[in-house]
């Protein structure tokens, strides 16, 4: 009978921590003293319409970096997750205009965040199109001197031989 009761007395004990046991979640410190979320930078300007975002410091928490055109925030028209504890994020296919980025701690379950960081502004003006035609015109004109200058020399050194 003593095995029993031993029995009984663990499962009873068992069954209290388990009642006692909280989520993750619950272990979390309260919003008032999470730790600050890091200083997001970039560059001032854009050329090629990519540029890289980078923190100061390693992130602690899920975060999320939200784009919108007005500085304001209005309307958030994208939200990119920022990746496990990289310090930097490189973005691309933005149009000529003014770019607006903040960093957010990720809402659980898609909800709104409960904190967001400063503004940073990314101007994006793209090289003037006559440049790169220009440009590729000249690659072109190299590349078609190239093969003449191979092209004739191959029929120069055959005929000689």
């Amino acid at each position: 009978m003593p095995n029993r009761a031993r029995f009984i007395v663990q499962i009873i004990l068992l069954f209290l921590i388990t009642l006692h046991a909280r989520p993750p979640a619950a272990h979390e410190a309260p919003p008032s003293v999470r730790a600050e979320l890091p200083l997001l930078t970039a560059p001032a300007i854009s050329r090629e319409g990519y540029f890289t975002l980078q923190l100061q410091s390693l992130p602690t928490v899920p975060l999320v970096v939200e784009y919108s055109t007005d500085p304001q925030f209005t309307q958030v028209t994208a939200q990119y997750p920022w990746f496990a504890d990289f310090s930097q994020m490189t973005l691309s296919g933005f149009p000529n205009g003014q770019h607006y980025f903040r960093l957010a701690q990720a809402g659980v379950d898609g909800s709104a965040p409960n904190q967001v960081g400063p503004v940073v502004m990314v101007r994006v003006q793209h090289y003037p199109l006559n440049l790169a035609i220009g440009l590729l015109c000249f690659g072109g004109a190299m590349f078609g001197l190239l093969v003449v200058m191979i092209v004739r020399g191959h029929w120069s050194r055959s005929r000689y031989e």
